[in-house]
This record gives structure tokens, C-alpha cells and sequence, in this order.
């Protein structure tokens, strides 16, 4: 599979959690800056099991539908707007029938499409390279842009916020919800972000062989100071999750505050963030339940 085309599809799938209605309103990393953690792989909801059996299987199938999309596009020099209709009408069905945010894929589709129509192939790549190179730069303005470049992207929105984690004020601590569909992961995420906070290990001399632009990217994205975490289990309903949580948490050394499966999960998120401010936490991460497409 085309890395290009992989990356495409990665951050397609975090600008569904992030934008998409309801979802939380925090930025999960990639597994590639959190060490020794691997890309979690979701388990559907029997509801959604047509779609494959997992978000491995999603990804895949995306990443192969926008890539059939981009090759009919052709070694053209100028990309019509006949030809990009056809093209983004299937991205968007692709989209949906992976389940991503209806508003979301809409979006998408009409930023690709001021992007492309009528714009000139530029020397060295195709129609379907340039497509493709769209749909990237689009992604990365809905996720906020480049913020080493303040940002924003060329031919992108202006005044986007780059997307990245809260700080809280002095005696406050950040709270991150993470929320979501059963099975996308969420406890896992939390593992992966707690740590990502706490640590930051990162081979910097490897960083310095890749030059500036490496740098500039790791400086834009990672946090400017380790963070002490507090992991608050507010899953009372799936089971284990509580166990899940404190496991994940004694093997990257992050404290995890947990009331127990009787306690209201409200209680236990509001008592986890009072014993962060008494305790000197600046960052408390609150894992929920999981939903499914049908709840209210």
C-alpha cells in the first residue's frame, strides 16, 4: 500500500474523532512519537460487523478505494472538474461506507474540490499523484494545519489552531474525555497518550540526521515539558475495563484513580480531577464508556 495514500487515510480517521459531533476534544498522537506501543485495532460492535472485523480492515479498504479513485484520474495535465466529480462522488461513498463522519466527508470533498478543479498538473507527478496530494494537504488544515507553520497550510484556512493537547492553569489541571464507539480504542488511547505525556523518548540524535524539517515537526508537535498524568477509570459498565485501565497504567508508570464499578462515572471523574489539583497532577485523562452508533 501506497505510504502516501496510508497517511491519507491515518489522518482522515483522526479528523473523524476529532471533528465528528461528540467526539472528544483532545488530540491522540500517533503511536509513532509514544515508544513500545503499537496501533490498537478496534473490534466493531456486532452492529457494524459487515464492515470488516476490525479498524485494521477499514483502513485497508479506504486506503484501496481512494487509491482505485486517484488511478482513473490518469497521466492528465489538467484536472477537469468533469473528471474530479467523479472521482470525489466515489471518495465519498468510500468515506461513508467506512463509516466516516457524514459532515466530516462532506467537508473533505468540498476542499479538495477548490483545491483540484482546474488546476494545472505540476511538472513531475500525475493527475492521480496531485489528487491524492489534495486530499493530504485538506486533511491537514481540517486537523489544524502545520503548526510549525502557525497553523496553517498553503491554500488553506487562515487562523486554524494547530491540533494539539490542552494545558491547564496554574493549580488546574488539563482534562481530557476521551469518548467514542465501542471498541475504537479509547482505553488503549489513553495508555498511549498518558505516556506520550509523561515520557517523550525520542532518539534525538536520529531526529538531527533527518535535518530541519524533522526538527521543526517534532518541536511543533511534542509537548514542551513531561506531564505528571492522573488515568481515571470512569468505565464502570464494559468488563475488566477498570482492570484494563490499571494495568496499562502500572506498566508505563502512570497513577490510575478508579471508585470502583458501583460508582457513578460522573463521581468518578469529578473526584479524579479534585485529587489531581490536591496532589499536583496537571493532566487527568478520563476513560468512558463506549458507545454505540445507536445511542442517544
Amino acid at each position: 500500500m501506497p505510504t502516501f495514500h496510508r497517511l491519507a487515510v491515518l489522518a482522515l480517521a483522526a479528523s473523524t474523532a476529532v471533528l465528528a459531533p461528540n467526539a472528544a476534544n483532545a488530540f491522540v498522537p500517533s503511536s509513532s512519537f509514544v515508544p513500545s506501543c503499537r496501533v490498537a485495532i478496534g473490534t466493531p460492535s456486532p452492529s457494524r460487523g459487515r464492515r470488516g472485523t476490525g479498524m485494521n480492515m477499514m483502513f485497508d479498504q479506504l486506503s484501496s478505494a481512494i487509491s482505485d479513485v486517484a488511478k482513473n484520474l490518469g497521466p492528465k495535465k489538467r484536472m477537469t472538474e468533469k473528471g474530479i466529480a467523479k472521482a470525489l462522488k466515489d471518495v465519498r461513498r468510500a468515506l461513508l461506507d467506512a463509516d466516516v463522519n457524514l459532515g466530516v466527508a462532506d467537508a473533505l470533498i468540498d476542499g479538495v474540490k477548490k483545491r483540484s478543479v482546474g488546476q494545472e498538473v505540476m511538472k513531475g507527478v500525475t493527475a492521480d499523484q496531485q489528487f491524492i496530494k489534495s486530499m493530504y494537504d485538506e486533511l491537514l488544515d481540517m486537523m489544524g494545519g502545520d503548526s510549525s507553520a502557525g497553523g496553517n497550510t498553503a491554500g488553506g484556512p487562515k487562523n486554524v489552531p494547530a491540533a494539539t493537547l490542552a494545558t491547564g492553569t496554574e493549580g488546574e489541571p488539563a482534562v481530557v474525555l476521551l469518548a467514542g464507539l465501542q471498541g475504537a480504542g479509547k482505553t488503549t488511547a489513553a495508555g498511549k497518550l498518558a505516556l506520550y505525556l509523561k515520557e517523550r523518548e525520542v532518539d534525538y540524535d536520529k531526529v538531527e540526521e533527518m535535518g530541519e524539517e524533522a526538527n521543526n515537526l517534532l518541536a511543533s508537535r511534542m509537548p514542551t515539558r513531561n506531564r505528571r498524568v492522573l488515568l481515571a477509570a470512569a468505565d464502570v459498565y464494559r468488563p475488566a475495563a477498570i482492570t484494563q485501565l490499571e494495568v496499562l497504567g502500572q506498566s508505563i508508570g502512570v497513577d490510575v484513580f478508579s471508585m470502583g464499578t458501583e460508582a457513578d462515572p460522573v463521581d468518578i471523574a469529578a473526584q479524579a480531577v479534585a485529587k489531581a489539583k490536591a496532589e499536583g497532577y496537571d493532566t487527568v485523562l478520563v476513560d468512558t464508556a463506549g458507545r454505540q452508533g445507536i445511542d442517544e
